[in-house]
């Protein structure tokens, strides 16, 4: 284990750099300080990538705890995307995920990638075709990998997030979010990627069965959306 303090503060986009610049591992798993992961959590996620090699992303269910560790009702972006651990056609989940303007995949502390998957960026780290994602370095990290493989998600909740007092509350930050959200779904849209598969579902099979028999299904958390909404 390395520690490093950063001399200077870097703010997010820096610091997400700066770690995984630093990672010497074949996956990285970035944790905030304010998210909780169960036990086993890397561990299964990094088997997802054993029984799934082509895959480029594995995430989980993941919940809202408070600061005493209660957990909070579902999000609709924290609502199980399907119903059982899959595996899911990447350019799909990515479609869902922009077009929605929904983080459905999760945040930084949830997903676990291989670096190399993700070092071909060189200096365009957390940019997707030209956006440069400000306040959604998530989404941009996601949907670049999304387009070069597939995902394992783990219906089991390995992942929590202590929501209280986060920055994500502040009015500026969630107003920074949404412009480059709107930034994201451009560039998603010029690719024309979004014609390819209704932005509500997903193509899906079971994991780790290894089941080859693809299923379009709706993505689960959009209707809680609507019910919430």
């Amino acid at each position: 284990m390395r520690y490093q303090r950063n001399p200077t503060r870097l703010r997010p986009r820096g610091n997400f750099i700066r770690c995984f610049e630093e990672a010497r591992g074949e996956f990285v798993k970035f944790v905030c300080d304010d998210d909780v992961l169960a036990p086993a959590c890397v561990e299964q996620l990094v088997d997802a990538f054993r029984r799934a090699p082509d895959v480029t992303l594995a995430t989980s269910r993941r919940a809202r705890i408070d600061e005493a560790g209660v957990r909070l009702p579902d999000l609709p972006a924290t609502f199980p995307i399907v119903g059982e651990s899959s595996v899911i056609a990447g350019y799909t989940l990515a479609n869902a995920m922009l077009m929605a303007g929904l983080n459905t995949v999760g945040e930084p502390s949830t997903v676990l990638f291989r670096k190399s998957d993700f070092t071909d960026a060189a200096l365009g780290y957390f940019h997707f075709n030209g956006a440069p994602g400000r306040g959604v370095i998530d989404m941009v990290m996601w949907a670049s990998l999304l387009l070069k493989g597939n995902a394992v998600y783990l219906h089991e909740c390995i992942s929590f997030r202590n929501h209280t007092g986060q920055r994500q509350s502040d009015p500026a930050t969630r107003h920074l979010s949404i412009a480059s959200i709107r930034e994201l779904q451009a560039a998603w849209l010029a690719l024309g990627l979004h014609e390819r598969q209704a932005p509500d579902q997903i193509l899906a099979r079971r994991f780790p069965t290894g089941d080859d028999d693809w299923r379009a299904q709706r993505v689960r958390g959009f209707a809680a959306r609507r019910v919430s909404g």
